[in-house]
């Protein structure tokens, strides 16, 4: 789903040129007269638009609701004959959106809500250049760039950055939930205000439970395929939920999994998959994997998310063309437990740097935390002096910007909706997208509006909340739902050793409250990577130390220790710094 526009600043333009090629740098030049528009040759991802007035370009996956009956031209005269600003938030699926006014000389280019998919942009003083992709505007533009070192001091900290910077200087992401305009001037406006959506007095859990439970199976609806698609079967309820519903539903799909052989995530579906007849397969992450697949994905992996997953996830990139082959789409439980249940354990997705952001009390404490972190030992920390100050006075501005009529996890979760999402989950979704679409409806902005109004919300717990009587209303929603859609499936137990059905009678509760107990007395660390992660560097460590480290960036003799001996000790932060070291190379 790749695409490059050149516009000209401040000057009206005359005419459109489109192109199937995305090098437009050898593009007509007139500056007076033309908008550039490079988009990938792939019928799958582009329906084109036109009319005497307007054009319009849909990159991607936009969901045709069930109320137009599979009537999709009728769906997208709707959309383009009352289009503004506000119709982005009505629309389901990822994809990218080009809007061209020929009469008022205007463009807009979106993306889909919580900016998953993102934008990225270049200005020069004649022309400003939009992507899907840094790597496009890094060849299309005049200009050679240097790496951004406050992007990979905050990637080396908190395993993305925090806001908008980019590997690179001079381009920048667009907010979440925003849009480019021209019309000739340049402006970037955001569409959608999330913590709109927050309430002081949410709805009583128990209350909540059966209309939620009601409105995401309706609303679910409209992501499940019609053709044949892959569904993600892992042990917990996330997956389990719309595999129920595609049962319910009568559609056609095959769920799978993957990890080691003894991992649950395997056990559990497998299990449940074949007493129940569901078609299932796993995909093992072994040493196999990693002495004949791992290194090769790794890259591709690199290269098709920009540095943005890091090495840990070349399984990702091994599954996407596995399954790619055989569907159009995938049905995903991502967004689900995150939006649920209340964040608490520091890991790649929210690390406790991050935490540490909305929980120190005092500036002071905290800066004094900062420049203490062991994981600036990676970096040339010497070329890093005014990044570090700017991070910890960006930092110290977003603190001040929290919301003060809003709780502090529900200021957490702005974050997570705005940045988190985008950055974790956000560079999987792209890379599938060259296979399949990806399609998520927990991350319907319905079904998050209808939720954040309850108890049943993460964002309205308490901020790493740790009570496991609160904690447990995400997962009472899901087995209801169970209950609802395939009773079948809540009799069986997930990875935590209680079944969904526990939560509906005493003796099931007292079985949550002892595998809770269980695991709190044996501290299963929820961190930890998974061995197949370990096999995976282990099995490689020879060629990963061959990667040429960039000097003025990075400590190379302090990265080179690692890798000779010490990684295991830091897995998370070693595997982290790497793919940065390997992008980097190979970005030169």
């Amino acid at each position: 789903m790749k695409f490059i526009i050149r516009l000209p600043i401040n000057k009206p333009f005359r005419r459109i040129q489109t192109d199937q090629h995305l090098n437009i740098k050898k593009s007509d030049c007139d500056k007076d007269a033309i908008i550039n528009i490079a988009i990938e040759n792939n019928n799958k991802f582009i329906k084109k638009i036109e009319t005497q007035t307007t054009l319009f370009f849909f990159i991607g996956d936009i969901i045709l609701p069930r109320q137009y009956n599979n009537d999709s031209a009728a769906f997208f005269k709707y959309i383009t004959d009352s289009f503004n600003e506000n119709t982005i938030s009505k629309l389901k699926g990822f994809f990218y959106l080009i809007h061209i006014d020929k009469k008022k000389r205007s463009v807009a280019v979106y993306n889909s809500m919580f900016s998953i998919l993102p934008i990225y942009y270049y200005l020069d003083s004649d022309f400003v250049y939009i992507s899907s992709s840094t790597k496009l505007l890094l060849t299309n533009i005049n200009k050679k760039l240097e790496f951004n070192k406050s992007a990979i001091l905050q990637k080396t900290l908190f395993y993305y950055t925090l806001f908008d910077e980019t590997y690179f200087s001079d381009i920048k992401t667009v907010p979440s939930n925003s849009f480019i305009s021209y019309d000739p001037s340049f402006q970037v406006k955001k569409h959608t205000v999330i913590e709109d959506f927050f309430v002081q007095n949410p709805m009583p859990w128990k209350s909540a439970l059966e209309p939620m439970s009601d409105y995401f199976i309706k609303s679910s609806s409209d992501y499940f395929p019609d053709e044949p698609y892959y569904s993600t079967f892992t042990g917990g309820f996330d997956g389990r939920t719309l595999i129920a519903l595609s049962l319910a539903s009568s559609k056609s799909f095959k769920s799978f999994s993957y990890g080691d052989k003894k991992a649950k995530d395997i056990l559990v579906p497998k299990s449940i998959a074949e007493q129940l007849n569901i078609e299932y397969f796993e995909v093992i992450l072994d040493k196999n994997f990693a002495e004949k697949h791992y290194l090769v994905n790794a890259i591709e992996l690199l290269e098709k998310t920009e540095g943005n997953a890091n090495l840990s996830r070349a399984h990702y990139n091994y599954i996407a063309k596995l399954i790619g082959k055989n569907t159009n789409f995938l049905l995903s439980g991502n967004f689900g437990s995150e939006i649920l249940r209340s964040m608490k354990i520091a890991g790649v997705m929210t690390s406790q740097e991050l935490f540490d952001i909305f929980s120190v009390k005092d500036d002071q404490t905290l800066k004094t935390k900062i420049l203490a972190n062991p994981k600036l030992k990676y970096l040339n920390l010497h070329n890093f002096k005014n990044e570090l100050q700017e991070l910890i006075d960006v930092i110290f501005d977003m603190r001040r910007s929290f919301k003060k009529d809003l709780t502090l996890n529900q200021n957490f979760y702005i974050y997570m909706f705005e940045q988190v999402f985008r950055k974790y989950f956000g560079p999987e979704i792209i890379l599938q997208s060259e296979y399949f679409f990806n399609r998520s409806p927990y991350l319907d902005l319905g079904f998050i509006t209808e939720l954040l109004k309850t108890e049943l919300s993460g964002a309205n717990a308490s901020f790493m909340e740790n009570n496991p009587i609160i904690r447990f209303r995400g997962q009472v929603l899901y087995s209801n739902i169970l209950k609802k859609s395939w009773p079948q499936l809540a009799d069986f137990p997930t990875d935590r050793g209680y079944k969904p059905k526990d939560f509906f009678t005493l003796a099931g509760k007292l079985n949550i409250a002892k595998s809770f107990l269980k695991r709190k007395i044996f501290n299963r660390k929820s961190t930890a990577q998974p061995d197949y992660a370990i096999e995976c560097i282990d099995s490689n460590i020879e060629y990963i130390q061959q990667w040429e480290i960039n000097k003025e960036l990075f400590d190379s003799g302090f990265i080179l220790s690692m890798v000779r001996g010490e990684w295991k000790s830091d897995l998370t932060n070693f595997i982290n710094v790497a793919s940065m070291v390997k992008y980097l190379e190979k970005s030169l």
